[in-house]
């Protein structure tokens, strides 16, 4: 991996250490504004993260951004055919075009994160799986032990599998007849598309080591059938037409609610639960709210209690999640 030393897994205060310092010992035009320096730090962590998921370089991604200008400079769609502006490119292209060179800033940033994690021997987490990829592809001894050791794989919710994570099962075991590789998931929970996960990583499974058999699993223990065919309804899987079935007896109607603000979605869920505890006598124990994020636990725990509902989390909060550390 060309390092001085055993690379070291760097701690989540580490990481933002190196970044504060970058964005502060260079200048910046785009990403970082002078009045308030960590304004864009947790996305350009977002995009680095993603970034080597799918395995691109500094050097690639630029090259990804002038493709992209180039393609828009070229498209006659981009051109205006009437008006004032005929002959000219249009508003919402030119908008595109400056997006993709503010863009270009991203890519120095991710040179020098990478260049002073090399000079301290830290690796981050999304590293992990980089440098393993790494070894496999030029150690065949690395890839024989691995095969060696390990008979049997599990792969748990495979549809959230990067395009590095498919990378490294290809590179270790695509010598290997029939390997004894297992893959559970559902192509309708794909949420980590943020994260690098697509659907075609989740179906190149089926061929990724000749004919796999598929299993399908329909009986469900989570769910009543009023969710399962409401879920089904707003989103089928590609994979298979056989739909979930409940083995809860027991089902509830769903309500939809549109709010402006989330605040008002909390207060809306507490007047739901208010309604069930007076009217139908339900154990406020046996009343839940989901949120999204981590985060928003402690808001949702702030509205509630003000409408004078008991309250309990279950969740500890990471500090570096929460409002006062991203103000710090």
């Amino acid at each position: 991996l060309d390092f001085d030393m055993p690379p070291r897994v760097l701690e989540d205060a580490e990481s933002v250490s190196i970044c504060d310092s970058i964005l502060r010992q260079n200048e910046w035009k785009h990403i970082s504004p002078r009045g308030d320096i960590g304004r864009h730090f947790r996305e350009l962590k977002s995009l680095i993260s993603l970034l080597k998921r799918e395995r691109l370089s500094p050097e690639e991604f630029m090259r990804e951004i002038e493709q992209e200008i180039v393609k828009i400079e070229k498209d006659p769609e981009n051109i205006s055919t009437r008006g004032e502006r005929k002959g000219e490119m249009k508003k919402e292209a030119l908008g595109k075009m400056e997006s993709l060179e503010r863009t270009k800033e991203i890519v120095l940033f991710y040179e020098l994160y990478e260049q002073k994690k090399k000079e301290k021997g830290l690796m981050d987490h999304d590293d992990t799986i980089k440098y393993a990829l790494e070894i496999v592809e030029k150690s065949e001894e690395a890839r024989a032990e691995i095969c060696e050791k390990y008979l049997y794989v599990l792969i748990d919710e495979h549809q959230d599998s990067s395009g590095a994570q498919n990378d490294l099962l290809k590179t270790i075991w695509k010598g290997v007849e029939a390997p004894n590789i297992f893959a559970v998931g559902d192509d309708r929970q794909l949420i980590y598309a943020f994260g690098g996960a697509k659907i075609s990583h989740f179906e190149e499974f089926k061929t990724m080591f000749g004919k796999a058999k598929v299993i399908f699993l329909t009986d469900n223990y989570r769910s009543t059938s009023n969710i399962l065919d409401t879920a089904d309804k707003l989103l089928s899987s590609s994979f298979s037409e056989e739909k979930l079935m409940a083995t809860l007896k027991e089902n509830h109607g769903l309500k939809l609610f549109e709010c402006d603000y989330p605040r008002d979605e909390i207060i809306m869920c507490g007047f739901e639960m208010k309604e069930k505890i007076r009217e139908h006598k339900v154990d406020i124990n046996n009343c839940a709210v989901l949120v999204p994020k981590n985060r928003q636990v402690i808001s949702t725990i702030r509205v509630l209690s003000d409408m004078g509902l008991k309250v309990a989390s279950r969740s500890n909060l990471p500090l570096f999640d929460s409002p006062e550390f991203e103000n710090i």
